[in-house]
């Protein structure tokens, strides 16, 4: 089980500048797949993992990943699936709150990313779309070099 990290550690994880690690080409996955892209920091002193998910039948509900240090979830958006339930463990916030779908997990201390967010209107332009989607995500987690992704002729 990866390590819990300070919010400020995973706060400086997201807001590295992160760049694909190779040049090929790469396609979205199909139905039930999942993709790993490398990424490496700019500075070249820490790895990230881009993951993509697609569900095998309904080819909308996908899951984008950004995970720091390859296995601590740092930012995951949810996408045409079912809502989410937060459950918080101080007085701060109502015990319970739901979010509907899409939403955004950004990790927090003491609860990593088990915590949903709506994605920002102003970050995310078209949740409809895959592409735009994935490219909003990429930029929200700061990649610069974004791999380079095969569109679809049927999406």
């Amino acid at each position: 089980m990866p390590r819990e990290l300070s919010q400020g550690e995973a706060d400086m994880l997201i807001a590295l500048k992160k760049e694909a690690q190779r040049e090929e080409r790469i396609n979205l996955p199909t139905g039930g797949e999942s993709l790993d892209v490398p990424l490496l920091s700019t500075n070249r002193r820490e790895k990230f993992v881009l993951g993509i998910w697609r569900a095998r039948r309904k080819l909308s509900k996908m899951t984008l990943t950004n995970r720091g240090r390859e296995i601590i979830m740092l930012v995951r958006l949810d996408l045409d699936g079912a809502p989410h339930t937060n459950h918080y463990h101080n007085d701060h916030y109502p015990d319970e709150e739901t979010i509907g779908c899409p939403h955004l997990h950004v990790y927090r201390e003491g609860y990593g990313d088990t915590l949903a967010i709506l994605p920002p209107q102003d970050v995310f332009r078209d949740l409809s779309d895959p592409y735009a989607a994935l490219e909003d995500f990429m930029q929200y987690c700061n990649v610069v070099r974004f791999p380079i992704i095969e569109r679809e002729l049927f999406p």
